[in-house]
């Protein structure tokens, strides 16, 4: 066997894993169907939704919310619940009809498992805040935070949480919590941690 077969043998494997690795990386992705939960979150709060519908780049989502304050080309974050956890992406509402709205299908849907969501302790040395206003960070993961607020912001607001001075994380509020120890902010990020980034900036930080 000559070099250019030896080659052309290692070109021929390598393609073959190539495919291999793409359509399996297909398969395992979240595959929403119609009936499913689906809840958006705007500028207003939550509108709880189910998909009715699905074709093209465009899903028709029915509201299970007898109120909703969406309006036509807003942009918003929906959540969609997957029989293993959550999956997020950014849409935007396309049309408003009465009842329902429609909604931009995501390009991709990267599904967040609950147990993959551990959290961090023990952080309340470090310097926070949450829309400017001073925060204690008492846990992190990689989707989310529990902060205690001097400063009550609203379920559903989109937020900035600034922690040690530099790092600024987009947020939205999940809910508020009363408790002994003052209120308690859980917050929801956008966009999911790096595990090198929570490594690096939180489980060496923990106490």
């Amino acid at each position: 066997m000559d070099f250019m077969q030896t080659l052309a043998y290692f070109a021929i494997a390598a393609l073959a894993a190539y495919c291999v690795t793409q359509i399996w990386q297909f398969l395992q992705q979240p595959k929403p169907k119609v009936g499913m939960n689906v809840r958006l979150r705007h500028r207003f709060g939550f509108t709880q939704c189910r998909i009715s519908a699905m074709g093209g780049n465009r899903w028709r989502l029915e509201f299970l919310d007898q109120e909703t304050s969406l309006t036509a080309g807003e942009s918003m974050i929906a959540e969609v619940s997957l029989p293993r956890g959550t999956a997020l992406f950014r849409t935007a509402a396309l049309s408003l009809d009465e009842g329902e709205v429609i909604i931009a299908a995501p390009s991709q849907l990267h599904a967040r498992e609950r147990r993959q969501s551990e959290r961090i302790f023990n952080l309340d040395h470090l310097p926070a805040k949450l829309e400017g206003e001073p925060a204690v960070l008492k846990d992190i993961s990689r989707h989310g935070a529990r902060v205690k607020v001097f400063r009550l912001p609203s379920k559903g607001d989109r937020v900035c949480l600034r922690i040690d001075g530099d790092l600024d994380l987009m947020a939205w509020v999940k809910d508020i919590n009363v408790g002994n120890q003052g209120p308690e902010a859980r917050l929801i990020f956008e966009e999911a941690l790096h595990p090198a980034l929570l490594k690096e900036r939180f489980i060496a930080a923990a106490k």
